[in-house]
């Protein structure tokens, strides 16, 4: 016959394990300095007397709403990088017993409250966005992942960015050494000196620079008809000395390859292909020469424990940290 389990309070739980309160629920919800043996021994113990968390309880103890804000910029939120960024914030806040809202409205005063929310990430915004000045104005910690104009670094608890300058011009190397010699890029207009799209701008003139190339930069909107794009495409198809696109993001270089296909039938020389992209698809069916794997799931993760970090210990200077891209080619 088996026995039912009793079902403790937490400050029985602590009691029995001859810990402090503060140090089990630590444990618990995975935060604050608690070594892994400790947690481990606090969670097997809770697990065999049949303790429950009561959330009610442990927010109007901590004084917390145990929920943090996303917030996307409208005008991308449809791209699909931000869905896996999105998984992975949500997957980093449940590891913490968080949970994510998504800030979906598109104006906010600077006076308005967001006590609702223990912190926010905010990513790929601009300074005239009145929901980022409105979260940045308020008393919670707020994590920008990428870098916004006009609002100082200080005013974030954290910045998270990745460094599309860098993984581009490791894109264009490998391209020179297979034998390219006038890459052209592809890039969505330019929403600031730090969006990410002016990054890669940056990263492309400076390559162009270092290896005596003459820039070819098309501009393009995020998302652009069949018609923008034949028209932009068919000034560097027409261009022999363009063997080489960079693109920004991976929805385009999909419908660019389309494109070249039907130039190459026509007599034109092969252009190799490079583009950023959040699902990298490298392999010998694929026609890509070059992907840079943004990995915006890891991406969201570290931006939401950076900020869970600064939820938990409001003390924490402002950091500025990288998030790495990997840069993958097929083989030759």
């Amino acid at each position: 016959m088996s026995v039912a389990r009793v079902t403790r309070t937490l400050v029985e739980l602590a009691t029995e394990l001859g810990l402090s309160k503060t140090t089990v629920a630590d444990a618990l919800r995975g935060s604050g300095r608690v070594s892994e043996a400790t947690r481990a021994r606090v969670r097997q113990a809770a697990l065999e007397s049949g303790y429950v968390s009561n959330k009610s309880a442990r927010q109007l103890r901590t004084r917390t709403s145990e929920t943090i804000g996303l917030y996307i910029a409208p005008d991308v939120r449809n791209m699909p990088f931000y869905m896996p960024f999105a998984f992975g914030v949500t997957e980093a806040a449940s590891t913490r017993e968080h949970d994510v809202t998504l800030i979906a409205r598109s104006s906010a005063s600077t006076t308005e409250s967001w006590d609702h929310l223990d912190g926010a990430i905010v990513i790929d915004t601009t300074a005239q966005d009145s929901v980022v000045a409105s979260l940045v104005h308020s008393n919670i910690p707020v994590v920008s992942a990428g870098r916004v104009d006009g609002i100082v670094a200080e005013r974030f608890s954290a910045v998270i960015e990745i460094e599309h300058a860098r993984a581009c011009a490791d894109a264009l190397d490998i391209l020179w050494d297979r034998g390219v010699r006038r890459p052209a890029l592809v890039a969505p207009d330019a929403r600031g000196v730090h969006s990410w799209a002016q990054l890669l701008r940056d990263g492309y003139q400076q390559w162009c620079s270092e290896h005596g190339v003459e820039p070819f930069v098309v501009s393009l909107p995020p998302f652009p008809t069949n018609r923008q794009l034949e028209i932009e495409f068919d000034r560097f198809i027409s261009d022999p000395s363009i063997d080489a696109v960079f693109f920004g993001w991976r929805e385009i270089a999909d419908r660019g390859l389309i494109f070249f296909d039907r130039s190459e039938t026509s007599g034109r020389s092969r252009i190799r292909v490079a583009t950023a992209t959040s699902n990298p698809t490298i392999g010998p069916l694929h026609s890509f020469d070059v992907e840079v794997d943004l990995r915006p799931h890891e991406f969201g993760r570290a931006a939401a424990d950076l900020l869970l970090s600064h939820v938990a210990e409001p003390g924490f200077s402002t950091t500025h940290v990288f998030h790495r891209a990997e840069v993958v080619s097929a083989p030759i």
